[in-house]
């Protein structure tokens, strides 16, 4: 207890330099993190638990303080220790031994991560009766182990050292001759794939650590090509972790998105890792950064000698002995005046006896649930042989490691069913692609999703044979073509959003599983799909690129949807190369130039002009209108194309009429929940650069929380922030005038979803350039998405108007389920 007191102390201390202000933060942001972990210690900080990592009781494993979870190894387990005395044959430590982990893993065999919670720097994790069997034999002995070792149990034991055996390349492994108890910080259930961003061309950096650990590139990893945009980094990328070595956002015409598809890809469940000048083009980018800190970061000036190791029972900082204090562009990093950690922040390494902190190492956690951590180390790179330098390259290693949640159907996960691989479900569609992006799932994915990938390692090429076999269930609605070319898509192009040469689909990432292949060809009529709505069941691809089940509100992203005004009063606009995930359905659309709805695209006019397309323009669902005229078809690809439906009597308008009148219900229905008068305000304005919490304290409470606002605006670069409880299902917003996100402003979300979260809006709505709406919109008035915006949900309102390069990407409110 004492050293878990000290650990606390100097944790406290590094986060809260100002402690009678900050101590308020720290409790605010604590307290949005894990409400189970409080009656513990006083801190509400941990990790819920998902499919891809085996369940264990309520426990802070990536977010101190640890939380022990001890459980009985039984004899015969396998163990890989991770001290410098123990797996240093012929070199100071072994780095092969994370190869065996993963290949351990690849082999369907899970594997515990051992780490006592509370232990000092350097102290032992669990002692134990054991006997070294690889690569060679020695005496039993009463053995401890330190360093964050791995487990693999007694039942697995036997396969494990075929694969050990095999991989060889001198890496220690022991057997327990006596059951013993250990510290389970993680089961891990799910291999790892590594993205290695190349945005500043110093990838090497990092793939030389996974080479030097024994991961094979297009297995293991691969070099994500630059730039590192939504268009191959998004919540649909099959990766785990995202690492960027080097990274000055200041020369690169594509900050803005690259920093937002770097977020995007954390709120979804996947980790991130920035190194040297990437720390503080990450973080302080102002619209989509701020991952670990209020105000950003700063380059101090040179300190003392020496490090103090803050966070040594928690796995990213699993080595032993001293970390190498390297150079670069950012060789250590302070908090900016006024900043303070948020998000879980919390320092790892840190140099000694400064005032401010000056820090090499942190980490935070952004939401609930597992993954979504962002890694920060400083130092340009780790290349020696020292042992200081490769405790460096273990902190990268380690964060490879962390748990992450991604689509099932990338095939990351262990089935659960079959756990040592003795059967294997037949899967309803099989693709043999070469394809340099996606990682090789060596198990059968449940969901049936089984390809099998030979890579080169880099995003650069993608050609594929499909093969596929019957589905197991009929599509609803059924394609008047195959659009199957023969061409192979152009090379480099797959993947970036726009609908190249030799591809059926583009859906601007390079995930199978969603209706458009990782080599961006069309999945076929009735392969499995998820559209994200709960509500719904027996999702299926209707063979030009649309997930489809029953009609549901929840699958538009632009919606008309008051009754009360005449037909052909409101006018949807897309801007030129602007995106649209989801059905729109509106009285007049207007395509710009290689616009793109993911989705139907439906005319109410009755007559005149429903649907005008500009050119180069892509639909991917069906067109129709209820009668009104479509100009300039010829413009578009249409995948499901039924010679420009203008009978009227399409199955689309009917699922648009119920969808607008579960609006008007909701609408109704939201307007007369009672108000909560501590979170009712008046007319609001967030300055520049300042941010609003709500709650002012603590999280929002269970079931549905309602905030109130006669006028809201967020203005430039400025925040609102939702901080949602374990218990809160959403969160409903209402503006009764005008709702107005300035340039870059943003709404961060913290313990919620954007699926959680709706605005209920009487007047205009305004989102900004390059801002950041991550909720469902219902607007009584005009709704304006300005250049480059995101929106993370549906707009349902009047006019709308979505502007060049800007995106809406529906999210499915939950409470379109109720």
């Amino acid at each position: 207890m004492e050293v878990r007191m000290q650990y606390l102390s100097n944790w406290l201390r590094a986060v809260l330099p100002k402690p009678r202000r900050e101590s308020k933060r720290r409790r605010q942001t604590r307290s949005r993190v894990d409400v189970a972990s409080a009656l513990a210690f006083g801190l509400a900080l941990g990790i819920a638990v998902s499919s891809l990592v085996v369940p264990l009781p309520a426990q802070g494993g990536d977010i101190p303080p640890a939380t022990p979870n001890i459980e009985t190894i039984p004899s015969g387990s396998l163990v890989i220790p991770m001290d410098n005395d123990k797996q240093n044959i012929g070199v100071p430590f072994n780095l092969k031994a994370y190869g065996l982990v993963q290949r351990l893993l690849k082999s369907n065999i899970p594997v515990k991560w051992i780490i006592r919670a509370g232990k000092g720097k350097d102290a032992v994790d669990f002692s134990a009766t054991a006997e070294r069997v690889l690569p060679s034999a020695q005496a039993v002995a009463q053995v401890e182990f330190r360093g964050g070792p791995f487990v693999v149990e007694a039942q697995f034991a036997s396969q494990a050292m075929a694969v050990a055996s095999s991989f060889g390349n001198n890496v220690a492994v022991y057997r327990l001759v006596e059951a013993a108890q250990a510290d389970v910080r993680y089961t891990l259930a799910q291999r790892a794939f590594v993205f290695v961003a190349n945005d500043d061309n110093n990838a090497t950096i990092h793939t030389d650590v996974l080479n030097a650990a024994g991961f094979v590139a297009g297995e293991d990893y691969a070099v994500l090509q630059r730039p590192t945009t939504a268009a191959q980094l998004n919540g649909n990328l099959c990766a785990t972790i995202v690492t960027e070595p080097h990274y000055d956002g200041s020369r690169d015409a594509n900050y803005d998105t690259v920093v937002a598809a770097v977020r995007d890809f954390l709120l979804s469940g996947g980790n991130v890792l920035a190194q040297c000048k990437a720390i503080e083009s990450y973080e302080n980018h102002s619209t989509f950064g701020h991952f670990q800190t209020t105000g950003g970061v700063v380059k101090p000036s040179d300190p003392g000698t020496g490090f103090e190791y803050l966070a040594p029972d928690l796995p990213f900082s699993q080595f032993i002995g001293d970390l190498a204090d390297r150079g670069g562009a950012i060789p250590r990093y302070a908090l900016a005046t006024g900043s303070s950690f948020t998000n879980g922040g919390h320092p790892h390494v840190q140099h000694a006896s400064t005032t401010p902190p000056k820090f090499k190492a942190s980490l935070s956690k952004l939401g609930s649930g597992v993954g979504s951590l962002v890694f920060y180390l400083a130092g340009h790179d780790y290349p020696g042989s020292t042992i200081e330098e490769i405790n460096g390259r273990r902190m990268y290693l380690n964060a490879v490691f962390h748990p992450a949640r991604r689509p099932s159907q990338c095939g990351f996960e262990i089935p659960t069913s079959t756990p040592t691989r003795t059967a294997t479900p037949t899967p309803t569609n099989t693709a043999v692609p070469t394809s340099s992006q996606l990682a090789t799932p060596t198990a059968t994915n449940p969901g049936g999703f089984n390809p099998t990938a030979t890579s080169t390692g880099t995003l650069n090429s993608f050609t594929a044979t499909p093969t596929p076999t019957p589905a197991s269930a009929t599509a609803t609605r059924t394609p008047s073509n195959s659009g199957s070319p023969t061409a192979s898509p152009t090379i480099g192009l797959c993947g970036n959003g726009d609908l190249d040469p030799g591809e059926t689909c583009d859906d601007g990432n390079n995930v199978s599983g969603d209706c458009c292949s990782a080599d961006c060809r069309l999945e076929p009529v009735g392969a499995p799909c998820d559209d994200g709505l709960a509500c719904t069941s027996g999702d299926q691809c209707d063979g030009f690129g649309v997930c489809r089940s029953e009609p549901s509100t929840g699958q538009y992203a632009i919606l008309r949807w008051s009754p009360g005004d005449p037909l052909g009063s409101f006018t949807t606009v897309l801007g030129r190369r602007s995106l649209v995930g989801g059905h729109v359905c509106t009285d007049v659309t207007k395509m710009g130039g290689r616009a793109r709805v993911l989705g139907d695209l439906v005319g109410l006019m009755t007559s005149g002009n429903a649907l005008v397309f500009g050119k180069l323009t892509q639909v991917a669902g069906t067109v129709v209108t209820a009668g009104g005229a479509i100009v300039n078809p010829q413009n578009a690809l249409i995948g499901e194309f039924r010679g420009a439906d203008s009978s009227g009597g399409a199955p689309e308008l009917s699922d648009c009429a119920l969808a607008r009148s579960k609006t008007q219900s909701a609408r109704t229905q939201l307007a007369q929940l009672p108000a909560d008068p501590q979170t009712t305000f008046g007319a609001v304005k967030v300055k520049l650069r300042k941010s609003l919490r709500v709650p002012a304290s603590g999280t929002f409470g269970a079931g549905t929380a309602v905030v109130d606002f006669d006028d809201l605006k967020i203005g430039s670069s400025g925040t609102l922030e939702l901080v949602g409880g374990p218990t809160t299902e959403d969160v409903v917003i209402r503006v009764k005038n005008r709702l107005r996100l300035g340039r870059r402003a943003k709404v961060l979300l913290n313990g919620l979803n954007p699926n959680q979260v709706v605005f209920l809006v009487d007047g205009q709505t305004n989102v900004g350039g390059s801002a950041y709406l991550p909720a469902t919109l219902i607007g009584g008035d005009r709704i304006a998405v300005r250049r480059r915006a995101a929106v993370e949900g549906g707009l349902f309102g009047k006019t709308v108007i979505v502007a060049g390069s800007a995106r809406v990407q529906r999210a499915g409110w939950v409470g379109w389920c109720r």
